[in-house]
């Protein structure tokens, strides 16, 4: 309530420059001021939400296990996120440590969390270890309220080009991309459809998003005109009984994670009329989510941007053919066989939704285009069939495990001879 009241009273851009203004003081007293990179053995200490069970800690994992995939000595600090998403992830548990036990730091916490990072942290943090931030971000512009931040590292890893050169602009130092390695995502057979309360015989579409993001980013309406376009009224009616008895009903699920009571509403307006809509809002494990993406029939994200856009990958891991938004950095994974790449145009952002600004920019995904790939994938059998084996074989051939650590431990080998260079003079 106290965090309402403050954000209500105070402007986005003064509690940042308040927070950057924190953010220095604090750095000024535990900042690095040692350089003897010989005083802890090389490694990597890697620090963020590794239990957290949502986006940025499925991103932590995936890095985590990337490096326990190399031969690179490592150890995992995790940070409590600290708001209303569970963190009950425990998968990396043999790893973690509260000690930071290695010469490199790889801090994977987003500028807009660093600040309580920084206030609990101490100089052992810092002296004597190089020090990596590993960020996401969502559009071609990085806030400059944010680039301040960076002077505390020593170079920048991003899951994507997308974000690379994003951070690139607004910075000398290094940036690099150090993409995930993607397996196929555990599920298990406990959570199909009837534990989801979802009907067997129905061909189900799944859209999902977590209001604590940013809901308009997500763009869930999108979606659902989208999705009405391709099931309107006037098409289910023009339907033969011959061709409607070939066909499954169509329905779909709203995945709405955190989302408040007033969006909800407005979701379920939208909606109104149409049968076979299911609003799910409850928290899941990874594990469960996982098995709701492999239980829908198709995914459909029409983003307007995105930093990785990890559901779509882990949706063609697992079978569920995507419609997707062909712009940002989920294009870096997907192709236009493997995928239903949604056509865009790039438009200035209208109106401030922190922190994305007024004047960026981010796509428009064409509705009218999803929703003709996704009456196709209801219609055609063996288009859905060929896009459901194109994109599990697409991705797996993009994200293998092999390429993902070849990349990490040549930078991680380059870092090292660095630091020993450093030590030796």
């Amino acid at each position: 309530m106290l965090k309402k009241i403050l954000k209500a009273i105070f402007p986005y851009i003064f509690r940042e420059k308040l927070r950057g203004v924190l953010f220095k003081i604090r750095y000024f007293f535990v900042g690095r001021t040692k350089t003897d990179y010989s005083k802890y053995p090389n490694g990597i200490s890697l620090i963020g939400h590794v239990r957290g069970d949502f986006g940025l800690g499925e991103s932590c994992r995936l890095v985590a296990g990337t490096i326990a995939s190399s031969e690179i000595p490592f150890s995992i600090k995790n940070i409590f996120q600290n708001k209303n998403a569970a963190e009950t992830n425990v998968s990396f548990a043999d790893f973690e440590s509260e000690e930071l036990k290695y010469n490199v730091n790889l801090i994977h916490i987003n500028p807009n969390e660093l600040l309580s990072f920084i206030l609990k942290a101490d100089k052992k943090v810092f002296d004597n270890r190089y020090q990596i931030a590993y960020w996401l971000w969502e559009l071609p512009e990085f806030p400059k309220e944010w680039i301040y931040q960076i002077e505390m590292f020593d170079e920048i890893w991003t899951p994507s080009e997308f974000v690379s050169e994003a951070v690139r602009k607004v910075t000398n130092k290094p940036v690099y991309t150090v993409p995930y390695a993607m397996s196929e995502p555990v599920t298990d057979g406990k959570y199909d459809r009837n534990y989801f309360g979802l009907p067997d015989d129905k061909f189900l579409y799944l859209m999902s998003y977590d209001g604590l993001s940013n809901s308009e980013r997500k763009n869930p309406v999108g979606a659902i005109l989208a999705y009405k376009e391709a099931f309107s009224k006037e098409y289910l009616n023009s339907l033969s009984e011959e061709h409607s008895q070939e066909l499954k009903e169509a329905g779909l699920i709203i995945k709405a994670t955190h989302a408040e009571d007033k969006e909800l509403s407005h979701l379920r307006e939208l909606m109104e009329g149409y049968k076979n809509v299911y609003i799910l809002t409850d928290s899941y494990s990874k594990e469960e989510f996982n098995s709701l993406i492999k239980c829908a029939d198709v995914y459909i994200s029409l983003h307007h941007s995105e930093g990785f856009g990890l559901v779509m990958a882990e949706a063609m891991l697992l079978g569920t053919p995507t419609v997707a938004t062909g712009w940002s950095a989920n294009a870096e994974f997907m192709s236009e066989d493997a995928c239903c790449m949604v056509p865009v145009k790039i438009v200035e952002i209208k109106k401030e939704t922190p922190p994305y600004h007024k004047g960026n920019h981010w796509a428009d995904p064409d509705v009218h285009a999803a929703a003709k790939y996704i009456r196709h994938l209801y219609e055609d059998k063996d288009f859905y069939q060929y896009k459901k084996e194109a994109a599990a074989k697409y991705i797996r051939d993009c994200m293998s495990q092999k390429k993902a650590v070849s990349v990490i431990c040549e930078r991680y080998l380059n870092i090292i001879g660095i630091l020993d260079a450093r030590s030796e003079n």
